[in-house]
């Protein structure tokens, strides 16, 4: 019997505000370190620069998550903890913001 995948896109963590002139692949980067082995598709599906109620540019990446086991199906707890891993990793970054 195989585990349906659960897909989850949540803009706790897929959308980030970057500083101007930060790298997509970057935000990439810290996404897939703490999504770990159950992120098994990303893809980004919209970017945008806009200027900011204090005068600042700042880039925001948007990502659809796909997150799968194929040993069990996943709780909604489990993908929760890897968003949550995923928005703290992305606010500790210098200038990056999750909205």
């Amino acid at each position: 019997m195989g585990h349906h995948r659960v897909v989850r896109d949540s803009p706790l963590a897929a959308y980030v505000f970057t500083p101007l002139g930060t790298d997509k692949q970057s935000v990439l980067n810290v996404i897939l370190k703490e999504g770990g082995e159950l992120l098994k598709k990303h893809d980004l599906f919209d970017e945008f620069t806009k200027k900011m109620a204090d005068g600042v540019s700042k880039t925001s990446y948007a990502y659809h998550l796909v997150f799968q086991s194929f040993k069990k199906t996943l709780t909604d707890l489990e993908i929760n903890e890897i968003m949550d891993r995923i928005t703290e990793a992305v606010n500790r970054e210098p200038g990056w913001r999750v909205r």
